[in-house]
């Protein structure tokens, strides 16, 4: 599916096979802070939760039947920030209508996130759908919905919004939400010293409150036993480990300070210096908004929307811009060292993959199609190598291949060798072991080619001649130390065998058809003849008993019927006289254009003709247990010349001709309407009636959608 780009309040249909076989990811982005926006998804029922389960979010990552995942932060565009919901919509749970994807922020509104943008992103990695959402004084806004719709899912982009926030948000959905306050308030942090006076020596404790008499702080260990490294760049932070009081802004520890022996012992391996922030713009919250000051309390969330994310997020990056510290403390030599051997493996990587497809394309030249649908395809309609008027006259010709193949065996001409082949120094010996290997060799490409004569069919004829060519290049490359080779002229000779064999093939079962399709012929001219020849008794039957009749009213002197009794008579002979024209005209007969709409669908048609004097019986003759249905009939057309009339139609739609082989197949790709506009033109006079559509009593009664295939019966 091609991404789609939605507006505002459109929605779109997701195609099954992205939804069906894999994920799909909600992914939201935005401009700034990754901490300023949160994402979350509601799954409803008629527009409501079913319980609080069905909040997924940070602090619940997780629904309850485990089809909608909160996937967290993931990396983005430089300057952008992301957090995905990944949706296995395939497993949401039956009774589940919907699923809202919701972004939502504490302390500022959507405005001043600036580029909120939904993207959906299929298990391949390829955008389905995208949808930026616009922006104004709300906290937390639906940004689409995701719902089933028949037996499908469908995504709406919504963008409604509440200026109260999550809370607002949760409780539309339905969603409890209830306050809890934390055990003690946050401690109070010294401020800093005024610019006048020097910076302490060490900083001062932190005050205690009557709810938090101690600071929390791990067992106390003497000051003296712990040394804090000098700062190792110039404008590095001193960064305090946890427990200790927050100094003043800008203080940094003087040689040979120590810490008091009552604050807690730094955590293993603690970093105590760390780069300044980088200078951010005043954050885009509006007019006389000011930030609260390092330290300062902050307001408590909700029990849903817990604080700690929040802080877990300072910490990690607090943790990231140590190791980042670390990292670029390494000298230039180290980088450059670095640098260098990432390029040696990129190229050693390349090299590999270039040799890879030298190998590939080397193993394609080598390789020889054999798949049988495939050689189908590109065989297309058979081309004789050796076009030939029978089948016997391949045979002939085959024979005499074999006995010129004879001839180079017996002079030595089938395979070629080295003449100077000498061991132990013995001529005679060399000569020997040539010899053995030849016959060998000649063996050996013999049964190859005997293989594929015996295996060929018309439509794998090149396959073949191409494996024993690679044969005789396989039996070259063994051989090379002795010069073992097939001759030319012997291997021409055994792909003309297989030619011929591939032609021969063909013409014999072309032979066949044409046999079968006289025969098909002679049924149905015996066929005719026998109804023509009881068509013409029956007549003369009835003309004896209408002249016997005739002589009884002659003698009673009944002189009205007899005229009546004499014009009957004439009709009689009229009668008799079509029927043996009709005899004497092998030509004349009808021409018949029938279909079956449930053996073959609506665009297939077949175009015969027929002698017999009710043609009605041989379209009921086609219909017979072979197809699952009986034919529609489209047109009868009598003709004087039904079989001029029935090639002038075939010639019409040589082009659409369903097996172009086999042209006694009389099956077109076409519709009913197409032929009768072709026979309006070439055969108007004599069409009287004709039926576009089908009537396809039995297909319909039957049910006209196909139904699924029923597997094997299981034993019991």
């Amino acid at each position: 599916m091609v991404g789609v780009s939605l507006r505002m309040g459109e929605n779109v249909a997701l195609p099954p096979d992205v939804w069906a076989v894999g994920d799909l990811d909600a992914v939201v982005e935005w401009s700034g802070d990754p901490m300023v926006v949160d994402l979350s998804a509601i799954l409803v029922n008629g527009g409501r939760v079913r319980s609080d389960e069905d909040f997924v979010f940070y602090n619940q990552p997780v629904s309850v039947d485990g089809s909608v995942r909160h996937l967290g932060s993931t990396s983005a565009a430089l300057g952008a920030s992301r957090q995905s919901i990944r949706l296995t919509l395939s497993t949401v749970a039956p009774d589940v209508t919907g699923v809202f994807i919701a972004a939502s922020t504490d302390t500022v509104d959507m405005a001043a996130v600036g580029g909120l943008r939904l993207t959906l992103v299929d298990t391949s990695g390829q955008a389905v759908v995208r949808y930026d959402v616009p922006a104004g004084v709300e906290r937390a806004v639906v940004v689409s919905e995701i719902y089933r719709r028949a037996d499908g899912w469908k995504v709406r982009a919504v963008g409604q919004g509440w200026s109260s926030g999550l809370a607002g948000l949760a409780a539309h959905f339905g969603i409890s939400v209830a306050d809890e306050s934390d055990s003690s308030p946050p401690p109070v942090v010294a401020p800093p010293a005024a610019a006048a006076e020097p910076p302490p020596a060490s900083p001062p404790l932190p005050a205690t409150s009557p709810t938090n008499p101690h600071p929390a702080t791990s067992s106390p260990v003497s000051g003296a036993a712990v040394e804090v490294p000098a700062r190792p760049w110039p404008g590095m932070l001193f960064r305090p480990p946890p427990g200790w009081p927050t100094p003043p802004a800008g203080w940094t520890p003087t040689p040979g300070w120590t810490p008091e022996q009552a604050w807690p012992a730094p955590p293993s391996g603690w970093v105590y210096w760390t780069d300044p922030p980088p200078a951010v713009p005043p954050y885009p919250g509006g007019p006389g908004r000011v930030d609260p000051p390092v330290g300062a309390a902050q307001p408590l969330r909700q029990r849903w929307f817990g604080g700690a994310r929040r802080s877990d997020l300072q910490a990690e990056n607090q943790q990231l811009r140590a190791q980042l510290a670390q990292l670029g403390a390494l000298d230039q030599a180290q980088r450059e060292q670095q640098m260098q051997q990432a390029r040696d493996e990129l190229r050693a990587l390349i090299d590999q993959v270039m040799q890879a497809r030298r190998e590939v394309e080397e193993a394609r030249h080598q390789l020889v199609v054999t798949d049988e649908e495939l050689i189908l395809q590109e065989a297309g309609i058979y081309r004789y190598h050796h076009p030939l008027q029978y089948a016997e006259q391949y045979k002939d010709r085959l024979a005499k291949l074999k006995d010129q193949m004879k001839l180079l065996t017996r002079n030595r001409q089938a395979v070629l060798a080295a003449t100077s082949w000498t061991v132990n120094g013995s001529a005679r010996q060399g000569m020997t072991m040539v010899r053995d290997f030849s016959k060998l060799m000649l063996r050996a490409y013999n049964a190859e080619a005997d293989n594929c004569v015996r295996t060929v069919r018309p439509h794998t004829v090149d396959s073949a001649a191409q494996r024993l060519d690679k044969t005789r290049d396989t039996i070259a490359r063994l051989g090379a130390t002795m010069f073992i080779r097939i001759g030319d002229a012997y291997h021409a000779l055994r792909v003309d065998e297989i030619r011929l064999t591939g032609d021969y093939l063909a013409k014999r079962e072309e032979e066949k058809e044409q046999a079968r399709a006289e025969r098909e012929r002679q049924r149905e001219e015996d066929a005719a003849r026998r109804e023509l020849e009881r068509e013409t008794q029956r007549l003369r039957r009835e003309h004896d008993h209408y002249a016997t009749a005739l002589a009884r009213l002659h003698a009673a002197g009944d002189s009205a019927a007899v005229a009546e009794m004499e014009a009957k008579l004439r009709e009689i002979d009229e009668a008799i006289r079509g029927v043996q024209d009709r005899a004497a005209n092998i030509r004349a007969g009808y021409v018949y254009v029938i279909s079956n709409i449930g053996a073959f669908g609506p665009n297939m048609i077949k175009i015969g003709m027929t002698r017999r004097l009710e043609p009605m019986d041989r379209v009921r003759e086609l219909g017979d247990a072979s197809v699952p249905f009986r034919f529609d009939v489209h047109a009868l057309i009598f003709s004087h010349d039904a079989v001029g009339l029935e090639n002038r139609l075939h010639t019409e739609f040589t082009t659409q001709r369903v097996n172009r082989v086999n042209t006694h197949r009389e099956f077109f790709y076409a519709t009913p309407a197409e032929v009768r506009q072709t026979l309006a033109r070439i055969a108007g006079q004599h069409l009287i009636e004709y039926r576009d559509q089908p009537e396809a009593l039995e297909w319909r009664a039957s049910g006209q959608h196909p139904t699924p295939t029923p597997g094997p019966r299981q034993s019991a």
